[in-house]
This record gives C-alpha cells, sequence and structure tokens, in this order.
C-alpha cells in the first residue's frame, strides 16, 4: 500500500510543471568535425530564451570550423581546434545552422523557447565543466598516437563480448552434448 502511494505521489509530482527560471544557462555543442555527421553533438537542442550555447571544437581529425545561422543571424568567428565561441539567443525561434564549408554534412538546429515553457533538467556548472573536459578530452589518441582512444576501448570491449559469447555457445554445446551421451549410455545399457 506504502509503494502505490509514493509511487502515485512521484507521478503527481512530476507532472506539475517545472517553475520558470529568471536566470540564464549556460549549453555546450560540441564541434565533432566533417567526418562525423551531422557534426555537432547535440545537433538538436531545446534552450530558454537569453541563454548561451557554447560550441566547442572537439573535432577529430582536428580542424578550425566557422559556423553560420542559415538564415544570417549569426556568423562564429573561426573555432581553431580545442577553442570555443559562444552566443547568446535573445529571441524565440528556431534557429537552423551549418558549417560554412560543410554545409550538407555538418548541420544542426536550436530551438528558443519562452522562459516560462520546461525543459529538462539542467546540467549544474560542475557538471558542465566536466561536459567540456570530457568533450574536449573526446578527440585524444591513443598511445601510439594514431587511433583514437575511444576506438580501441571499443574494439578492446567487443573483443570481450565475442569472447564471452564464444565461451557460452561451447558451454551450451558441452552440455548438450553430455544430455546426448547420457541418452545414448541409458540406451544400451537397457538392452
Amino acid at each position: 500500500m506504502n509503494l502505490i502511494l509514493f509511487m502515485t505521489i512521484m507521478a503527481a509530482m512530476m507532472a506539475l510543471p517545472a517553475p520558470a527560471q529568471a536566470s540564464t544557462n549556460s549549453v555546450y555543442i560540441s564541434i565533432t568535425g566533417a567526418a562525423r555527421t551531422p557534426g555537432f553533438s547535440p545537433d538538436m537542442l531545446t534552450i530558454h530564451i537569453n541563454d548561451t550555447v557554447t560550441f566547442v571544437n572537439t573535432a577529430y581529425p582536428a580542424a578550425t570550423y566557422t559556423i553560420q545561422a542559415d538564415n544570417g543571424a549569426f556568423t562564429s568567428t573561426s573555432i581553431a581546434p580545442g577553442q570555443q565561441w559562444t552566443l547568446t539567443f535573445p529571441a524565440t525561434g528556431t534557429y537552423t545552422f551549418h558549417e560554412i564549408g560543410h554545409p550538407a554534412t555538418m548541420m544542426g538546429s536550436i530551438l528558443v523557447v519562452a522562459a516560462s515553457t520546461p525543459l529538462a533538467a539542467a546540467l549544474t556548472s560542475a557538471q558542465q565543466e566536466q561536459a567540456i573536459q570530457a568533450l574536449k578530452n573526446q578527440g585524444q589518441t591513443s598511445a601510439n598516437g594514431n587511433i583514437p582512444t575511444l576506438l580501441v576501448i571499443g574494439i578492446g570491449l567487443l573483443g570481450v563480448l565475442i569472447v564471452a559469447s564464444v565461451a557460452i555457445l561451447l558451454k551450451r554445446r558441452y552440455k548438450h552434448q553430455q544430455t546426448r551421451n547420457m541418452g545414448r549410455k541409458g540406451k544400451y545399457s537397457a538392452r
């Protein structure tokens, strides 16, 4: 009974609209580069009016990029590898954007809504700093300098998954073989 009451209260609390935010927030978009379509992460974002968006260049391979709104509302400076560029959105609306040298493969959109419109939970300043550091580290390479670290980790995890799957299949086959042999022994001993 207490569990049902608790779940009912939690559902009611989640259904309540979030209070309007008086302060502005900062959100980060990683520039992942032309090799990683759509070139931005996240490539679609919803923010409040007067929030700021910081584009952080974490592209691999490293390159300099310039971002422009499709309607010409903004154009960034050249953003070198490891650098960032910040923009505040003073009006509601949808801002689609692209990288000027790669408009077909590097694109995104930002939806700016009224401050009274509830959004998903925002990150704290400390979480945002951790996210920026993670984005900056994302493009680092492994010890041999040729393969991105995340790729090495992914390949290692895939190898572990394959070995574990083969071990499970062999174990099942061994048990099946034992069961089959037990059945045959029973048939022969009954004669």
